[in-house]
């Protein structure tokens, strides 16, 4: 009776992450009309999905930078995780990164950095992440630096 008890424990903890993970893994940011002048920083930070040791999470990401870093040495930094693999060797969920950038860091010695994770996998299968990235009208200027990173 005690062993089926536990049993009956971890498949509800199972159960209780799996559906909890879906619902903790939206990140949404809109930055509009800030940091602009001299010196500033934005800096976004979503994490990435859930890990649960039968099924790993994905993780959803959406940033808009309007209108925002523009004038002189701002900086404007975006960081998103991938997906999370699982474990024993099931597959595990892919991260799905959006961001747009519009008419930011534009004037003099601005930066904007774009740094998405990838899928899950580690050895186990995978699906790959899928990063996207739109970047209009920014970085006009002197000694601008646009740089964007999918893994």
């Amino acid at each position: 009776m005690k062993r089926l008890t536990m049993i009956l424990m971890g498949f509800a903890t199972f159960f209780t992450f799996s559906e909890s993970a879906h619902a903790q893994q939206f990140n949404r940011n809109v930055i509009e009309n800030s940091g602009n002048g001299i010196n500033n920083n934005i800096q976004v930070r979503n994490g990435g999905g859930f890990v649960n040791p039968f099924f790993g999470g994905g993780n959803v990401n959406s940033n808009a930078i309007i209108n925002s870093g523009n004038g002189i040495n701002n900086n404007i930094q975006i960081r998103n995780g991938g997906g999370f693999p699982s474990q024993f060797g099931f597959p595990g969920q892919s991260g799905f990164n959006s961001n747009v950038i519009n008419n930011s860091g534009n004037g003099i010695n601005n930066n904007i950095q774009i740094r998405n994770g990838g899928g899950g996998g580690f050895g186990f299968p995978g699906q790959p992440g899928v990063n996207s990235t739109r970047i209009i009208g920014s970085g006009n200027g002197a000694g601008n630096n646009i740089r964007v990173i999918n893994r």
